[in-house]
């Protein structure tokens, strides 16, 4: 990393840090050579038309609010998930199975340690 590019970090950090405190969904990245595309999101709600159409037809309602939330943060444990979506831990639990089939989120961890963090595409 350059040093130019070391000074640039804290700058992109503090910025992903504002975003979240806003209620925004985090930036995307994606490579479409030779471009480095960035997507930042003007509302919550945009978040889902980022996705594929066959991935949001496959989302219950609960789990298209469940993945704004999401979208919001890096990582997040079912118990708090279950709080900010306002269902049962079960559901929740059901609710981020079924965003890792669709490859939304990844798990991570075990037992009690376990927790869900967004893929970024």
């Amino acid at each position: 990393m350059t040093v130019q590019a070391q000074r640039r970090k804290p700058l992109i950090v503090r910025g992903a840090r504002q975003v979240g405190k806003a209620g925004l969904p985090l930036p995307t990245y994606s490579w479409q050579a030779p471009y480095l595309v960035l997507t930042v999101y003007m509302s919550a709600a945009a978040s889902l038309a980022g996705l594929d159409g066959a991935v949001l037809s496959a989302m219950s309602r609960s789990e298209r609010a469940g993945w704004e939330r999401l979208a919001q943060g890096e990582r997040t444990t079912s118990a708090e998930y279950s709080a900010a979506v306002a269902v049962p831990v079960r559901t929740a639990l059901n609710h981020l199975r079924h965003l890792t089939e669709l490859g939304l989120v990844r798990k991570r961890g075990s037992g009690r340690s376990t927790y869900h963090e967004t893929v970024r595409r």
